[in-house]
């Protein structure tokens, strides 16, 4: 008999950061994460607590701590989705779901192809999707191309640190433990 492969269903707020997320937990063998991209905030609880409560599927839900978000909206999710145990996992990314991107400081500069100062990368760790967009904007007058924030990944040494990234690490030990 074949072993059933389990599935993580995975909610996030908007298709780019589902894109991001499927091609970083892609290779974790044993899974299939699906993704699914809300429109807003309000539309990824609806499906997560749907997934959740009335399907009874794992769920992760990954949400960007922007500004406009505090502890109190963290709650109010926790009450409307569930607290997090064995089928239910809340993953905050502080600040935002870019700064994956800037897991390695030397693995970033390889894959733009130019050395990050120490002030841009600071910056870039307190605000990383606005710092992620400025230095596309840089690398696209220099080459004339403009690249999308996914396409750094075709870098190994960039993929490979955002894969070991704590809050990739805290989705997949959330898999691991959802089918023990």
């Amino acid at each position: 008999m074949k072993e059933k492969i389990p599935i993580i269903n995975i909610v996030v707020e908007g298709k780019a950061d589902a894109k991001l997320l499927l091609h970083l937990l892609q290779p974790f063998h044993g899974y299939f994460f699906k993704v699914d991209a809300a429109e807003s905030i309000n539309e990824a609880i609806t499906m997560a607590g749907t997934l959740r409560n009335a399907v009874h599927q794992n769920v992760v839900m990954v949400i960007d701590a922007d500004g406009d978000r505090n502890n109190s909206d963290e709650e109010f999710i926790r009450e409307l989705v569930g607290r997090d145990g064995e089928n239910f996992k809340l993953v905050k990314m502080i600040p935002e779901i870019e700064s994956l991107f800037f897991a390695d400081k030397s693995a970033l500069s390889n894959a733009l192809g130019e050395e990050i100062n120490d002030m841009i990368w600071d910056i870039g760790v307190s605000a990383p999707k606005a710092t992620l967009d400025a230095l596309l904007k840089k690398l696209e007058k220099t080459t004339g191309h403009r690249k999308l924030p996914i396409q750094l990944l075709d870098n190994a040494q960039l993929l490979a640190a955002m894969r070991s990234h704590p809050k990739i690490k805290e989705i997949q030990e959330f898999a691991q433990v959802a089918h023990a």
